[in-house]
């Protein structure tokens, strides 16, 4: 009888509701949204009649039947996002007939699942519990303990411990920065990143997910060296195909993990100086997520409960942190995470300067940008994820909201009446929601809300992990919500209203348990199931955010193109359409070859960097998206080729070949950065033939037999193309036919001689490298050329060749004049144009391409658009006679937009430890180990010192700092190290001093406390000393202060390294001090030991040392510690502490002990 009454209550109250939609779907918020009520998006059908009775036999028939439960299974359905398939009419079809077994399937998977074994949907009546039935439930709810619950606490705690003191110790996170300028290398070497942030957050993402994948791997083998290269290969294919542990982790967002590790590290740095925050002119700006839930309508349409609750977003590193640790991150990943950051940091970083590369050279623990990583980014990481595991494991969670749920599941018609006047309220409230609940039904509703309040409850066991059953529900369920079109932001308004219902039955159970063990207040369980709903939703509602983006990205594209190629409004919302469908059936689309021409051409009009973009319009797009084999790449690329020079003259053109797909990583890419490049090679004396640019990628083809070079090496070398296909793991390699390889040989309209030094370059500037992104689609292989302004060219000779002693040998010229390099550049630029044109092919000089810069950006303005630009990129390349030079300029993103690349090759590389390990067998282990010994037994141990008052000297003593990094030398100006006991604490063996003369004769202010200081007599004796003395013979003083600091070092019984030098910086210093270091390094670092050392770095072996201990005298300490026996072979252990405190397990000992080694070990 009660079932009866029941069954009739929610037949009335079910008219209640339809009238209520009935009303609301002819309001004016209804009608203001587009076509009628009828035809919107019904979220929930009717429940069928076999439906309905599995699930009242508890819904097991129903979940072993439903293709959501077996992971293997495709979720299946006709039009996902419920347009019809006539493609004529392209109207949106109701969504209750495609999606109605869907959607019983997917509320008897969530109320399955999550539902106590003893749950009765409705009880004929209420029976007397036995006792043993009482013991259980006392049990489950009564105690504070949840055994399983907290286990797993304690060993999540207990690892994040570890690897937070891994942290401290390793990455240097516990001594915080060693000198006060770290701050600022790190804010500007992240400023140089943000420059190609592109890049360098791709190789980072890659990298991250490399390491993860890899380590896990190696857990799992427990394999030796030998096998490092398999499971890294095996790594890399999980990641390719989005396979990898993170991407598991992450699901959809995965996608968008380069922009969260973006906005992450730049919230860190950031909170490095605040003060520095305030933007006066053009600077790089803080990033920002455009991920957001609670962000638009949502959020300006929420109560004030939504917005505290539900605004999921990420803008701290706090919030950063929890974002990751919700979805599965462990704190041993944040170890990876450190790691593929400095490596990042090394490789992906142009232009960065001897500071930058001289900080990321020390070891990890003395590294600015290690122990900002870890201190800054990874450490409160992983606290933050260990306080959501402890926040869980409280009695509230473990004990109040179980017993809460319990109370009111127990009662039937408390179930029906919270979901019955759920949707009451929250259709009342939101009339903009009425589209989505139209034709749902009220048994369904019901049902719906009362098996999502079962599943937060049974969540908190599994928040933050991943790889489980419940996770998998959680994906199903994001991609069922997805396919349903539930918009995002309906989640905060739905998590605001069901804290509004339930409101009532908190204050309740305030007043209910105040007596009992474990009492609750109503403000904590409101707090508890806003926690668990925003932890749950967080993984549901990404699939849907990320399709939204995409739409979003879309709009912004063809309301751009519109305007470009003149659209009726009626034609755009056609194509609107249509790219909506497709992205619901596939979550991507396709352009039209009119829409990538116009897309391709407006990527460049947005290049803040080109200077060239008055040509935009030109652009000759071509599409091969429809090519499948490596061949018919190869072949377009020498139609490419033929295109773009015409014959001579230069055509701009770009050859488009097939997106990165949707579950693809990377996608079809070429390896090589440009069509043409030169090989670089490094000669056994050290010096390299070809380019330097390119000396890793060329040895990186050459150790894996990729390419043969020619037999006789030369400075031109053409590298050949390497190809990157998914799916296959050798790349394709071609070399390009010599016709299609056009250079230009570089001659000098004057002087015959320069013809002889066999100078050549490129005439095409084919790029191959970089990434095009329309409308939220990535073209990754998409080479595209212009043509080259003289100056770089130039650059490319100075820099990368350094032909400058050459150039002014044939040319005559005094290399001791002055601005030598100035006069060289402006002879290089006049040979380099003179050539090209004189060759028959197109080049601009920068004063004429700075003015035609400054003819576009009229142009653009008189179009009504700004023109974003990079000064530092235009202004600074035409220099300051040019008219845009003083043209203020604004550096904005503009979409299009093409997109620097990472160095794909170099991402995938393995660590060349790997290649050394494996082939170890086949060296004489004893007879390399003995003469290791006997040279590193010798190691030099260098002290470089330097008085600069300009910062000619210090910048010479930095280079050479850099050019012996491998021996570890110390730094120092003259001041710091004045007495030179440093020299004895160290068993200094080679000194070397740079020092400038200041005024009159005078030492540079940061060596005039050395310069007054005393010298123990023979401090220096055994030690080898090289000086060098700057100054100009245009004053009386040449070089005192540097020939008083070389008597003052002699006179302490200094031996003689390399002669006493003096440069004169009347005549020029670069030469001459390239030539003191380079000396310098040969004498301290020969080749051979080099060699080993570097051997020694990559083969590990175990160097043994005596450990003598002894008791302090004092044993009433807690945690003892030892002191060590004064002996030239011992080593000090420094710390010897007992890391658990208080644990529960008495017998286990876990000590953190640190050893202080010998000086040069």
């Amino acid at each position: 009888m009660v079932k009866l009454n029941l069954f009739r209550k929610k037949k009335k109250k079910g008219k209640e509701l339809k009238a209520i939609v009935q009303k609301n779907a002819e309001s004016p918020v209804a009608v203001a949204m587009g076509s009628s009520a009828a035809d919107k998006i019904a979220l929930f059908p009717d429940v069928s009649t076999d439906v309905k009775k599995a699930d009242e036999n508890g819904g097991s028939d129903a979940l072993k039947n439903s293709p959501l439960v077996n992971e293997k299974d495709e979720l299946k359905g006709e039009c996902p996002m419920g347009f019809s398939s006539d493609v004529k009419t392209q109207q949106p079809a109701p969504r209750r007939e495609q999606f109605g077994k869907q959607r019983s399937k997917s509320i008897f998977l969530l109320k399955t699942v999550v539902r106590p074994e003893s749950y009765e949907d409705e009880l004929p009546e209420e029976k007397e519990p036995t006792e043993e039935k009482k013991d259980k439930e006392t049990n489950d709810l009564g105690g504070l303990e949840s055994p399983k619950l907290k286990s797993g606490t304690n060993i999540y705690r207990k690892e994040a411990n570890r690897v937070i003191d891994i942290l401290g110790e390793v990455y240097g996170a516990d001594t915080g920065f060693r000198n006060i300028g770290d701050s600022v290398v790190v804010t500007e070497g992240w400023n140089k990143a943000l420059a190609f942030v592109t890049s360098w957050n791709e190789a980072m993402a890659a990298r991250w997910r490399i390491e993860v994948a890899f380590r896990q791997l190696q857990e799992k083998a427990k394999a030796g060296s030998d096998t490092k290269c398999r499971l890294y290969q095996e790594a890399l294919d999980q990641v390719e195909t989005n396979a990898d542990p993170i991407a598991k982790m992450l699901g959809t967002r995965v996608h968008h993990l380069r922009t969260l590790i973006t906005g992450l590290v730049d919230a860190a740095v950031r909170t490095l100086s605040p003060n520095t925050q305030r933007i006066q002119r053009e600077a790089y700006h803080p990033m920002s997520n455009d991920l957001l839930l609670g962000d638009g309508e949502g959020a300006a349409g929420g109560t004030k409960s939504e917005l505290r609750h539900f605004a999921l977003q990420e803008g701290t590193v706090k919030e950063y942190g929890r974002l990751f640790a919700r979805c599965g991150v462990q704190p041993k990943h944040w170890l990876a995470f450190a790691d593929a950051f400095l490596w990042t940091m090394r490789t992906h970083v142009p232009y960065a300067d001897e500071t930058d590369a001289g900080d990321l050279d020390l070891p990890n623990n003395e590294c600015a940008h290690s122990i900002f990583c870890a201190s800054h980014i990874c450490q409160p990481c992983i606290k933050e994820s260990l306080q959501l595991r402890e926040e869980l494991d409280t009695p509230l969670f473990k004990v109040g909201v179980p017993r809460f749920w319990k109370r009111i599941a127990s009662c039937p018609m408390v179930r029906a009446s919270i979901g019955e006047s759920f949707y009451r309220e929250l259709l009342t409230n939101n009339p903009r929601l009425l589209d989505y609940f139209v034709k749902a039904d009220v048994d369904s509703l019901s049902l719906h809300i009362v098996a999502l309040l079962d599943l937060l409850v049974k969540s908190v066991e599994s928040i933050g992990s991943w790889g489980n059953r419940f996770r998998s529900v959680l994906d199903h369920l994001g991609e069922m919500h997805r396919r349903l079109g539930i918009p995002t932001f309906s989640f905060p308004i739905v998590g605001g209203q069901l804290l509004l219902l339930l409101q009532p039955h908190f204050d309740e159970e305030e007043t209910l348990t105040a007596e009992e063990e474990v009492p609750v207040s109503a403000e904590d369980l409101e707090e508890a199931f806003a926690t668990l709903y925003l932890e749950v939703m967080s993984i549901v509602y990404h699939p849907m955010i990320q399709e939204e983006k995409l739409v979003k990205d879309a709009e912004e594209f063809f309301n751009t193109v519109a305007i470009e190629l003149k659209w009726s409004p009626d034609k755009l919302s056609k194509r609107l359409l249509e790219v909506k469908l497709e992205i619901s059936n596939t979550g991507t689309y396709s352009h039209s070859s009119e829409e990538l021409e116009i897309g391709a051409r407006l990527c460049w009009r947005n290049s803040a960097k080109c200077i060239g973009r008055i040509a935009w319009n030109t652009l000759e797009v071509r599409d091969c998206r429809h090519l499948e084999t490596p061949a018919e790449v190869f072949e377009e690329v020498k139609e490419h080729l033929r295109i773009a020079t015409g014959g001579t003259n230069i055509q701009s053109v770009m050859t488009v070949f097939k997106p990165k797909s949707i579950a693809e990583t990377w996608g079809l890419k070429f390896w090589s950065s440009q069509f043409v490049r030169y090989a670089g090679y490094k000669n056994e004396d050290g010096t390299i033939t070809g380019d330097p640019g390119n000396l890793e990628f060329t040895d990186y083809l050459l150790e894996r037999e990729l390419w043969k070079p020619p037999e006789k090496k030369t400075d031109f070398d053409v590298l050949p193309l390497v190809l990157k296909v998914p799916g296959v793991r050798k790349p394709y390699v071609y070399q390009l036919p010599q016709e299609f390889v056009h250079e230009v040989h570089i001659e000098h309209p004057t002087c015959p001689a320069i013809k002889d030094l066999g100078l050549r370059w490129a005439s095409v500037p084919a790029i191959s490298d970089f990434n095009m992104n329309l409308g939220g689609i990535d073209y990754q292989c998409c080479p595209f050329n212009g043509w080259f302004v003289s100056i770089e060219v130039v650059r490319n000779l100075m820099e990368r060749y350094k032909v400058q002693d050459r150039w002014a040998d044939a040319m005559g010229l005094d290399k001791t004049q002055k601005m030598l390099d100035m006069r060289l550049q402006h002879e290089i630029q006049t040979a380099v144009l003179h050539s090209f044109e004189d060759q028959g092919f197109t080049m601009v000089d920068p004063e004429q391409v700075g003015s035609s810069f400054f003819v576009h950006c009229k142009r653009e303005r008189d179009q009504g658009r700004e023109c974003p630009a990079q000064w530092s990129w235009i202004g600074g390349l035409v220099g300051p006679t040019n008219v845009t030079w003083h043209k203020e300029m604004r550096d904005f993103k503009v979409l299009p937009q093409y997109e620097y690349c990472a160095e794909h090759w170099l991402t995938v590389k393995p660590p060349d430890e790997f290649a050394l390990l494996e082939s170890a067998s086949e060296l004489d282990l004893q007879s390399l180990a003995k003469e290791k010994e006997s040279v590193l037994g010798a190691r030099p141990r260098i002290l470089i010192v330097y008085g600069s008052e300009t910062g000619t000297a210090e910048a010479a003593a930095s280079r050479l700092h850099r050019a012996l990094k491998l021996l570890k030398p110390s730094l120092a100006c003259l001041n710091d190290v004045a007495g030179l006991n440093i020299v004895k604490d160290k068993r200094i063996t080679h000194l070397v001093a740079i020092c400038s003369t200041f005024n009159r004769g005078e030492f540079p202010g940061n060596a005039k406390i050395f310069s007054e200081s005393d010298i123990e007599p023979d401090i220096l004796k055994g030690t080898k000393v090289a000086v060098c003395a700057l100054g100009s013979s245009l004053y009386p003083d040449f070089c005192k202060a540097g020939i008083t600091l070389e008597r003052k070092l002699a006179d302490a019984g200094a031996q003689t390294l390399a002669s006493f030098t003096k440069v004169d910086d009347a005549t020029g210093t670069d030469g001459p001090l390239s030539d003191w270091t380079q000396l310098i390094q040969r004498l301290i670092l020969p080749p051979k030991l080099e060699d080993i050392i570097r051997s020694n770095l990559n083969v590990q072996t175990v160097t043994k040392h005596n450990i003598d201990w002894q008791k302090q005298l004092d044993v009433t300490e807690e945690v003892k510690r030892y002191t060590h026996v004064d002996s030239p072979d011992c080593m000090l252990c420094v710390c010897n502490d007992e890391l658990i405190k208080g644990g529960d397990v008495e017998d286990r000992s876990t000590r953190k002990i640190s050893f202080k080694l010998p000086e040069g070990v």
